[in-house]
């Protein structure tokens, strides 16, 4: 292989146009290096988001050829032998408002994430001076929920929201849901729960592309199945889901 060719889409926010990039072939680098490289050495104006490079912060999420990658993470030698091609088409994340070429808005997907209250209610078994104590099993339920980085890279990959962003909760935010839900530590479960249940918790079409996408490899579709299930124990029993779900049953 000699050259990489990049097809990246732009918007300068009121034009949209593809524009090309060519440069010689390196190996063993990173989507994240390559964006790096046009905007460092062949066009400044290009946006994207990046900061640590190392898969923690979560904010160089990116399309490439229709799939959603984290950019620091993923090798473009991966990308080449997947697609069998050196010609790769950029997009931003799908389900996002964008704001500039690859750059997306967050501000409406917080706005969702407050719905389900992402942060700890103490229950009366801690205290602040004396803290909590958890043991291994109970700290193994939160840890992998607890890896999201929110990346946005399931919220691009969900076949439900790209035709019901509305109503429909984002993966990431049932991830939240689920992750203080299970907490040993918090003392309202049900906060999470409901909000859920009110924003069509059931329409998850199982398409699976959020777990199989996932950069940390959280079992998104496991968790919803959770959450489902304790809405049922609650009563939540009179909704077209729940019926669905007792009629395969019985």
């Amino acid at each position: 292989m000699e050259k990489f060719i990049f097809r990246i889409h732009r918007y300068d926010g009121t034009t949209k146009w593809v524009q090309e990039y060519q440069f010689p072939y390196e190996k063993n680098k990173t989507v994240l290096w390559a964006l790096t490289k046009i905007k460092d050495e062949m066009d400044p104006t290009l946006n994207f988001t990046s900061a640590c490079r190392h898969a923690i912060c979560g904010s160089c999420g990116v399309r490439i050829n229709g799939t959603s990658y984290l950019g620091c993470k993923t090798p473009l030698d991966e990308i080449i032998e997947t697609f069998e091609t050196n010609v790769l088409t950029f997009e931003p994340l799908q389900n996002y408002e964008v704001i500039r070429d690859l750059v997306i808005d967050w501000k409406p997907k917080v706005e969702k994430l407050k719905l389900v209250k992402p942060w700890l209610i103490p229950s009366e078994d801690g205290s602040v001076e004396k803290g909590f104590k958890q043991s291994e099993a109970e700290f193994a339920k939160i840890a992998s929920p607890t890896a999201c980085i929110l990346c946005g890279v399931c919220t691009s990959e969900c076949g439900q929201l790209n035709v019901n962003d509305g109503g429909y909760l984002d993966p990431f935010v049932l991830n939240k849901a689920y992750r203080f839900a299970v907490d040993s530590r918090d003392a309202d479960p049900l906060q999470r729960i409901q909000p859920v249940l009110e924003n069509e918790l059931w329409k998850c079409i199982h398409c699976m592309q959020c777990v199989t996408n996932c950069p940390k490899g959280i079992p998104l579709t496991d968790q919803i199945a959770y959450l489902r299930k304790v809405s049922m124990k609650m009563g939540a029993k009179d909704n077209q889901g729940a019926r669905h779900a007792y009629a395969f049953y019985d």
